[in-house]
């Protein structure tokens, strides 16, 4: 059976337009987090369990008892694309 396209009119869109517009930011405390910005959040906790003795695999265990769903790769992954960006050298002038 072949669908027909859907139509709508100008009076529609504006409508749905309007309403977009109209809608009041989202607090941070509920927009969904990616497990890259979790993970960039976390960061410090993680460096500190870390510098405890903790092992990725031991961080992810806990991680995932506390509901973030992160695998070892990945956590490892993370954190390795946030080490400090190497300073600028100073240009001559």
């Amino acid at each position: 059976m072949t669908g027909r396209a859907r139509t709508y009119t100008k009076e529609t869109a504006d409508k749905a337009a309007q309403a977009l517009r109209s809608l009041p930011p989202k607090p941070p405390a509920e927009r969904p987090m990616s497990t890259s910005d979790t993970i960039k959040m976390l960061k410090p906790e993680i460096v500190a369990a870390i510098a405890n003795g903790y092992t990725h695999q031991e961080i992810v265990e806990n991680l995932k008892k506390n509901g973030v769903k992160v695998g070892l790769s990945t956590l490892k992954n993370s954190l390795k694309g946030m080490k400090a960006k190497p300073k600028a050298k100073d240009k001559p002038e």
